[in-house]
């Protein structure tokens, strides 16, 4: 859910279909990695040692995630730009004259996101 909040809040060409595509795929790979641990299948992708944690399974739900949001709005019609205008990041509140573009905020939640990651790790 997150990687399709993250990708369709910065990327206008994101869609509708490829949003619900990209959860029901989050979903099913964060099922399939639950029920992996949970009743020890040992499946040839999640058996590296690396991959026992579910903090480590999780980077690896959201690339997918995100990857298939992508890829269906690749294939998907495009949205009308006056539709999608109203609905996307401009820029924060012009009284913040210091940090007032969306990227500058994305960048740091991301790199707080792999800090928290790494910490706890």
């Amino acid at each position: 859910m997150g990687a399709t909040i993250f990708v369709g809040l910065l990327w206008t060409k994101s869609t509708t279909k490829a949003a619900v595509t990209a959860v029901a795929a989050g979903f099913a790979v964060g099922l399939v990695c639950f029920l992996d641990q949970t009743l020890r299948w040992s499946l040839a992708v999640l058996s590296h040692p690396y991959m026992h944690s579910f903090l480590h399974r999780a980077p690896l739900v959201w690339v997918i995630t995100a990857l298939v949001m992508i890829g269906v709005s690749l294939m998907s019609e495009r949205p009308d730009p006056e539709k999608v205008r109203e609905n996307m990041f401009r820029c924060l509140d012009q009284s913040w004259t210091r940090i007032s573009d969306y990227r500058i905020w994305a960048a740091l939640l991301l790199l707080c996101t792999i800090g928290l990651w790494w910490s706890f790790r």
